[in-house]
């Protein structure tokens, strides 16, 4: 018992020494070593309100839809999927929520690399989150998940889509809710 205090003690000096050295041969980082950067913006979710046409994360898949209701002063919103019964209506924080994109941007087959984000066209009228694996001729495998497992799976590529954020810059977000008012 005696031998694994010692050990234990042991262990703890060293430990607390080695952290207590790290941070005193860490440089200062002086202007001259500092790249100068900008100020990251910051993000935030764009404001909806009912009628705006969205996409909104269904089952692993991001599905067009209508905002019907604002729920909660903005917290959650009651979305209607094109196609789909009313029944399939759910609500959802803004997080699952995006604009739909005005155009979608095509990765070229050169600039994709294994492990890239991607989006797939799947079944005509939604989009799959993935990534790229591989390319194979004119098809590109790609890896997703649907919630339950994850699944590999060979399309065409000029299914695949660069990915698109659910988020704006704040500054946007605060300008288009003042347009939103008027």
């Amino acid at each position: 018992m005696m031998k694994r205090v010692a050990c234990l003690s042991v262990f703890l000096f060293c430990l607390t020494s080695a952290t207590f050295l790290q941070a005193e041969t860490k440089k200062e980082a002086t202007p001259e070593t500092q790249p100068e950067t900008q100020p990251a913006a910051e993000w935030t979710y764009p404001p909806y309100l009912k009628g705006d046409r969205v996409e909104a994360l269904w089952h692993g898949a991001w599905y067009k839809g209508v905002i019907e209701r604002v729920e909660k002063s903005g917290e959650l919103y009651r979305v209607s999927f094109y196609g789909y019964w009313h029944d399939r209506d759910e609500t959802l924080p803004p997080e699952r929520l995006r604009p739909i994109p005005k155009k979608r941007e095509y990765p070229h087959p050169s600039e994709l690399k294994a492990g890239d984000a991607i989006e797939f066209l799947e079944g005509g009228d939604h989009w799959r989150p993935a990534v790229f694996v591989e390319l194979n001729g004119k098809k590109a495998k790609v890896r997703w998940a649907d919630g339950q497992s994850t699944r590999e799976e060979e399309i065409y590529w000029t299914r695949l889509f660069k990915p698109t954020s659910s988020m704006i810059p704040k500054e946007e977000a605060e300008k288009m809710k003042k347009e939103k008012k008027k």
